[in-house]
């Protein structure tokens, strides 16, 4: 009886161990905006001109027909099929140049 209490709480700490707490989609909301508003402050050519900012296609739109594109990063090899939380977004690609041209 003493062995089946040991492996329980064994066998209890190990799947505790092993769980990752998944983000609210509002928290990860909150994560990639933070991460698309910084991007914002740290080019104020977008900042100038932005006109909004799309959270479902992760994308910010400026100027004249321009946008940022980001994308979520690869989750690590380690963690696939895990549940935890999402990677975060990073920056992928303008269809414009994000320096004004006044810009030296």
């Amino acid at each position: 009886m003493k062995i089946i209490k040991i492996l329980t709480v064994a066998i209890a700490l190990t799947t505790v161990l092993n769980t990752h707490a998944a983000l609210s989609p509002s928290s990860l909301n909150t994560r990639d905006l933070t991460t698309m508003v910084r991007f914002i402050e740290d080019h104020p050519l977008v900042a100038e001109t932005l006109k909004s900012i799309d959270l479902m296609s992760l994308t910010i739109f400026f100027g004249d027909n321009c946008e940022v594109l980001f994308e979520r990063e690869q989750a690590s090899f380690l963690s696939f099929g895990r549940p935890g939380p999402q990677p975060n977004i990073k920056f992928k690609m303008s269809n414009c140049d994000l320096k004004d041209v006044d810009e030296n």
